[in-house]
């Protein structure tokens, strides 16, 4: 997606009216941001904020205090404070509702905005990543809630995960005698994990962390023989991947994981239900 007005060019766009006064208040959700459209007697004002890169250079640089302090200047009340408006829905409403008041005092000002609701939905993912001489299988079905009224891009995931991790190594002997082991980790654990998604869109990535209880299957196989050890204790997770949305129910997802022991990065396909 691209900018409402970044061309001339008659160009269609969904957008969600917050305000309806003497100046009009829109939203309009870019792949990567949030932009907000004021528009007053045929002019329409962008408001957009400052992105980066992945890097933490300045991606494109935001102007939207500098259109509130353009939109307030016959209204001394509101220019003192322009440094400090949040860029979020309630802060630019009530700036917007404020500029309404103070422009037509006798103009009502109509609230379409209707505050975000908690979500539930059901994730099951499959992924797998080549090893020596075999596959890291993973695989996790989870209830994922999240409250944007609190916070947007954080999600609560609580479920089932399974996987199975496979390694070779070297090993000596105590006559210095040098030879090659296999393992292959099992786990199988009911984790909570708190998912950060960095940024919005179609392509999100992500950060995690939380704890689990966990059982621990592992076998051992070197020139002696299998010797085979398993255990269930509670563990710490951290995660990091990336989500891309391919359709709405239908997402591919890579992620990186520590819980018990460091997993090869598993790669798959997301189904919500």
């Amino acid at each position: 997606m691209d900018n409402p007005i970044d061309s001339t060019s008659i160009k269609n766009y969904f957008v969600e009216q917050l305000l309806s006064g003497v100046y009009d208040l829109f939203l309009y959700q870019k792949v990567d941001q949030q932009v907000y459209i004021i528009l007053n007697e045929g002019h329409q004002y962008l408001l957009t904020n400052t992105t980066y890169t992945g890097r933490g250079e300045v991606k494109e640089q935001g102007q939207y205090q500098n259109q509130l302090l353009f939109l307030a200047v016959q209204c001394e009340a509101l220019k003192k404070d322009i440094d400090l408006i949040k860029f979020d829905e309630q802060s630019i409403m009530q700036f917007v509702t404020q500029l309404n008041k103070c422009t037509n005092p006798n103009k009502a000002v109509i609230n379409y905005y209707h505050k975000a609701k908690s979500k539930f939905e059901i994730m099951a993912f499959a992924g797998a990543f080549p090893v020596i001489s075999s596959l890291q299988a993973t695989a996790e079905i989870m209830v994922r809630l999240s409250y944007p009224k609190l916070a947007r891009n954080v999600y609560i995931n609580v479920g089932l995960h399974y996987s199975q991790t496979p390694n070779v190594g070297t090993g000596y002997s105590y006559g210095n005698f040098v030879y090659q082991y296999k393992t292959k980790d099992v786990i199988f654990s009911l984790p909570v994990l708190v998912q950060y998604n960095i940024t919005s869109g179609r392509v999100q990535p992500y950060i995690g962390a939380g704890f689990s209880i966990m059982k621990w299957d592992q076998t051992y196989t070197y020139y002696r023989g299998t010797i085979n050890n398993n255990q269930i204790s509670v563990e710490v997770i951290a995660e990091v991947g990336i989500e891309a949305t391919l359709m709405k129910s239908l997402l591919i997802k890579a992620a990186w994981r520590y819980e018990k022991l460091v997993q090869y990065p598993a790669i798959g396909i997301a189904v919500k239900f």
